[in-house]
């Protein structure tokens, strides 16, 4: 089952879901992921993930940045946002692994602060039989959007970071804020359509 794994990996744990035979044909050292490319996580292991992340390292962050890579240029606005989400995250989760191995990126940043992976709703649903994105369904997320998880816990989603600003900085002070939060939002908060802020809601504890 994947949640005997070590290390929460989005690739590890597609694998150890789809696979048809005994778990141990997959060994744990086949994390595949990156330094130079961040993770794509799909709706099949989303929530293990997410969960697992959790159990390993209850304050650790995890990002998810929302993109969209089927969006055509005429959609302009929201193409540029999930293009520049990519690229701020991508570069947040290069810095984080500079200089490790690139064997098992996953496993070696178990400890970190922080951890970035994309959510492609052009992909999201790929080997699931759900229908539509999973974060659509349950969030109404929209490209550009970025959800901030702790202990398995939503706590942050917007396109806004540090009350203003879209870039790397901005992000960067967020999520040095939400390290010291500990509180959620609720589970079934969606984002309103003016695609900037969530329901009022209360929070609650993590």
């Amino acid at each position: 089952m994947p949640g005997d794994l070590p290390f929460s990996c989005p690739n590890l744990i597609r694998q150890r879901l789809i696979q048809d035979g005994p778990t141990s044909t997959i060994v744990h050292d086949t994390c595949t992921c990156r330094a130079d490319h961040i993770p794509i996580i799909h709706d099949l292991e989303f929530d293990t993930f997410i969960e697992l992340a959790g159990q390993i390292n209850p304050k650790q962050l995890v990002v998810i940045g929302i993109i969209n890579s089927n969006l055509r240029q005429i959609e302009y606005d929201q193409n540029q946002q999930s293009n520049e989400l990519h690229e701020i995250l991508q570069t947040l989760h290069y810095h984080l692994n500079y200089g490790r191995s690139q064997i098992s990126i996953c496993r070696l940043s178990t400890n970190d602060d922080y951890r970035c992976l994309i959510y492609d709703l052009a992909e999201a649903t790929k080997h699931s039989s759900l229908y539509g994105p999973l974060l659509v369904r349950r969030h109404n997320v929209q490209p550009g959007f970025v959800l901030i998880y702790q202990h398995g816990h939503v706590i942050f989603g917007d396109s806004i970071f540090n009350g203003y600003g879209k870039n790397l900085q901005d992000l960067k002070k967020q999520l040095n804020r939400m390290r010291h939060q500990q509180i959620a939002l609720p589970e079934e908060f969606k984002f309103i359509s003016d695609h900037r802020r969530t329901n009022p809601t209360i929070l609650k504890s993590v």
